[in-house]
């Protein structure tokens, strides 16, 4: 949805490899804890109940390399 609105040209992945891939995929010292937060939407003219994921980890080994282009460090 990001890459739909803010990207020149359509994001266009295999996401069932990445989603099979991504099994394979050894998470190292998870920092994470869910945050909720509240926002308003003008479009829609009432507040809107978000969370997510905050925190960090670390991906290691070769499994990792189909997943750079999507990872920020």
């Amino acid at each position: 949805m990001l890459s739909y609105f803010h990207a020149d040209t359509p994001l266009e992945a295999d996401f069932a490899a990445l989603a099979h891939g991504s099994r394979t995929v050894p998470v190292h010292e998870p920092e994470l804890h869910w945050h909720d937060w509240t926002r308003y939407s003008s479009r829609q003219q009432t507040t809107m109940h978000m969370g997510g994921l905050l925190g960090r980890f670390e991906l290691r080994g070769e499994d990792v390399e189909p997943f750079r282009p999507y990872l920020r460090h």
